[in-house]
């Protein structure tokens, strides 16, 4: 089968059934409150507190521009209320929530310096989708501010002038 092919059928596949956006991040990054403004309703519980509210995935299917879309929120991960067992132990639930249909994995951080916290989870999602993945994986800014899309756009532009191979310009 030619990569023609193979693109075809890919594309037959997803048209099946809802595209899946994954939420993905650490713990407090914002995952459900963007799930929630993505569906429009408080579909997932947020956490006000210092503890993780997300324990296993979840997800809620939503119709945007004639499509139905399911939206993953997911644990975060360095939880650290949890065990890695406990931590594993939800993950592995995963398959059972998400459709076949993966389109997009949102890496969801706080506005602000990429720290070696934000790395480790980039590599994470790497070790656990694969390089193939990362075309699909946008970067969702949470907590801005005042600031606009323009100005983080704008910003975001300025850093990859100055340091190309940084993992946000990639």
């Amino acid at each position: 089968v030619g990569p023609a092919a193979a693109a075809a059928s890919a594309a037959c596949v997803v048209a099946r059934g809802p595209a899946a956006l994954v939420l993905l991040g650490p713990s407090g990054s914002g995952k459900s409150e963007t799930g929630n403004t993505l569906v429009g309703e408080e579909a997932f519980k947020v956490s006000g507190g210092l503890e993780s509210e997300t324990l296993f995935p979840s997800a809620r299917e939503v119709d945007f521009d004639g499509r139905r879309w399911q939206v993953v929120d997911t644990p975060g991960y360095f939880d650290t209320s949890r065990s890695p067992e406990e931590l594993a132990a939800a993950l592995e639930r995963f398959s059972e929530v998400v459709s076949d249909h993966i389109v997009a994995l949102a890496f969801v951080v706080p506005y602000g310096r990429f720290s070696d916290a934000h790395l480790r989870g980039w590599r994470l999602i790497r070790g656990a989708f694969g390089d193939a993945a990362l075309k699909h994986v946008a970067i969702v800014f949470t907590s801005c501010g005042s600031r606009t899309e323009d100005d983080v756009l704008d910003e975001l532009g300025q850093l990859c002038m100055r340091s190309p191979q940084s993992l946000l310009c990639s």
